[in-house]
């Protein structure tokens, strides 16, 4: 017997409480007398529109995505979704958007190494020395290349491995070398390269201000307390800047960036480091693209006695000839993951 192109109010609902859940195979099994187009024609009719072929996500398979986030794999969450692929586990975690940011989210646990996700997430004085560290030095992914990378010389490894250490990094450090163009010399450096960050990329930016392609546009830090902002510019002086010494302690602090950002430095240094000569200080002034600012003179060994309290990681080859002319026996000055 033909089936009537009428649709019963039983096959009505059969439609609406299998359809995400049964495949369109299945709904016609379902529906003894319907044909596949029959089927596609009233999905479409009464609203029940695939979307790009896919079965809709109920609410309890997002709620068990929801619930084992961050504990299982994308692999194992998928192992608990009946006809649902890793692939679509992941898509699914993206859309969603678990950790509320802005960002796009990728599986925590889909990776081979882990690190502290949280550790830029409230400002201190060891993430902000980190934080000025990757403003000056570092490179910071964007939405579709969501990493951090940081590769400093050789020379440096120790310091990286503190890094690693501070993160709770389970990865490894990678060496190369490294040949500049027009140069015949080549360049032995070391490498960490942390994928899938939007969160730990999320909280450098809230934070700290540390954005993507940031060499032109970089905005200094807004609301760091004044330890976390001397720790900042620690970080950023090792990362991107210069100290250099000549007798009796003087000599001269340098940074380059932009000018937003070393308009923030010389705030700091202005009040922590004054000069004792009016009109002497330290101007802000162009070179090539970008800026430089220095102090010299006293306010070297001044600003190096001022910050030497503060317990975050110091490049030793940097921070060592400041800190000769400082009573060892008052401060612990820490270099690299060495103490002093």
């Amino acid at each position: 017997m033909k089936k009537s192109w009428y649709w019963s109010p039983e096959e009505g609902r059969v439609l609406t409480e299998y359809y995400g859940v049964a495949s369109l195979s299945e709904l016609v099994e379902l529906l003894p007398g319907r044909t596949y187009a029959a089927v596609r024609s009233k999905i479409k009719y009464v609203g029940l529109r695939e979307e790009r072929g896919r079965k809709f996500w109920r609410s309890d398979e997002d709620k068990i995505i929801a619930e084992n986030y961050g504990k299982l794999s994308s692999y194992e969450i998928a192992s608990l979704l009946p006809k649902r692929t890793q692939s679509a586990v992941r898509g699914r975690i993206d859309k969603l958007s678990l950790d509320g940011n802005a960002y796009s989210v990728v599986s925590k646990c889909n990776r081979k190494f882990y690190w502290d996700f949280d550790f830029f997430k409230v400002p201190n004085p060891i993430n902000s020395y980190w934080a000025g560290f990757l403003a000056a030095d570092g490179s910071i992914g964007n939405k579709v290349v969501r990493r951090i990378r940081l590769a400093i010389s050789s020379k440096d490894k120790g310091h990286l491995e503190r890094f690693c250490r501070d993160l709770n990094f389970s990865g490894t450090i990678k060496e190369y070398k490294n040949s500049k163009s027009g140069y015949s010399t080549t360049f032995s450096c070391v490498e960490v390269c942390l994928t899938g960050t939007d969160d730990t990329i999320f909280h450098l930016k809230h934070n700290f201000g540390v954005v993507p392609r940031k060499t032109f546009i970089l905005k200094p830090p807004a609301n760091l307390n004044e330890e976390n902002s001397l720790a900042y510019i620690i970080g950023y002086l090792d990362g991107d800047g210069f100290i250099s010494l000549g007798g009796e302690g003087r000599g001269q602090i340098g940074f380059l960036g932009t000018l937003e950002v070393l308009s923030w430095i010389k705030g700091i240094m202005d009040v922590v480091a004054p000069s004792k000569r009016r009109g002497s200080l330290a101007l802000i002034h162009p070179v090539k693209t970008i800026f430089e600012y220095k102090i010299s003179g006293t306010r070297v060994s001044r600003f190096g006695i001022y910050s030497a309290h503060l317990q975050v990681p110091r490049l030793r080859r940097k921070w060592e000839p400041p800190f000769k002319f400082v009573n060892k026996k008052d401060y612990n000055v820490t270099y690299d993951c060495y103490s002093f």
